[in-house]
């Protein structure tokens, strides 16, 4: 069975807001053969704070069920966010990295360190 290909994806929340997944304009990087998607809301540039109760966590369900969907292979995908004060852009949304081939995820903790 041929393997699904990342689509552009709009629906409605059960909040009643609109969102849109669709490929991210940024290259991630490590992914030169999969997929760098993006899940915003349509027509609305706010921060996570500013958010109706409900509707952010609404959008992260959804962007973790696509990659399970898309996954180029079974539990190979990162569903990621920033914070308010870490990201480039003030507008919440949520990247979605889908490795495929050789494609290496940047790793996000370094194992050898100790945690207090």
């Amino acid at each position: 069975m041929p393997h699904k290909i990342p689509v552009k994806m709009e629906g409605t929340l059960p909040c009643g807001l609109q969102y849109i997944i669709d490929e991210s304009r940024k290259k991630s990087p490590g992914i030169v053969e999969g997929s760098h998607l993006i899940a915003v809301f349509k027509d609305l540039e706010l921060p996570i704070p500013d958010l109706p109760p409900k509707a952010f966590l609404e959008l992260a369900v959804v962007a973790h069920e696509y990659a399970v969907e898309f996954a180029f292979s079974s539990g190979a995908y990162r569903v990621a966010y920033n914070g308010p004060g870490v990201g480039r852009r003030n507008h919440a949304h949520i990247h979605i990295m889908l490795p495929r081939g050789e494609d290496k995820l940047p790793t996000l903790v370094d194992t050898n360190d100790k945690v207090a």
